[in-house]
């Protein structure tokens, strides 16, 4: 008689951080895969939002599990700090919003969490100009050596990375807590799954 090892794993979905339990039969297969909100008591099968959501933060862990190497924090800031050959601020990509990676919600929330003022009715154009005119340097807190493919997939999504001849890394603006729990790795992950569709 053959047994089936059933994996059974807790994890928080992103972005409103609800958790799940998630018991999968086949780590390779999402044949016979069941969930469990927090508050249910029941297993069911997931639908098709919860099993995308299940897959993000899958993947968002794979990414950090495979792709970020190693926080050098200390080593870039220092060579920042020198001007060392390819570590300068102004090699820093996304150092700055780029209002060309937004779309017009994020721009319109941009704006609002600054307190600007902008018509209602205004276009995307204009509201660019206000986001380039009111942009502030990012505020790095942590450096972390990552894979070429992750680094652009970050830039993609305006995170600061910094690319020379000694290395990529991804300058992230957030600390005190797991990565995994920003948000930024999901975000590349829902891209990258999206594209697959």
């Amino acid at each position: 008689m053959c047994k089936h090892n059933i994996e059974t794993r807790s994890m928080q979905l992103w972005p409103n951080g609800d958790g799940v339990q998630v018991r999968r039969p086949s780590p390779y297969s999402d044949e016979g895969l069941r969930v469990k909100l927090r508050d249910e008591k029941r297993w069911h099968k997931p639908n098709a939002e919860l099993l995308h959501r299940v897959h993000v933060e899958e993947l968002a862990e794979k990414y950090q599990e495979n792709m970020i190497f190693c926080c050098d924090s200390c080593l870039v800031d220092d060579l920042l700090k020198e001007g060392r050959e390819g570590f300068t601020y102004d090699e820093i990509e996304n150092l700055y919003t780029n209002p060309d990676k937004m779309d017009l919600d994020e721009m319109k929330e941009f704006l609002n969490d600054r307190s600007i003022e902008f018509d209602a009715d205004a276009e995307q154009d204009d509201l660019a100009e206000l986001v380039r005119y009111n942009s502030e340097a990012a505020e790095i807190y942590e450096w972390y050596r990552v894979d070429g493919w992750l680094a652009k997939e970050l830039s993609d999504i305006g995170e600061c990375i910094l690319d020379n001849d000694s290395g990529t890394w991804w300058g992230r603006t957030c600390t005190g807590q797991q990565l995994i729990m920003d948000g930024t790795l999901q975000k590349v992950a829902s891209n990258s799954l999206n594209r697959r569709v």
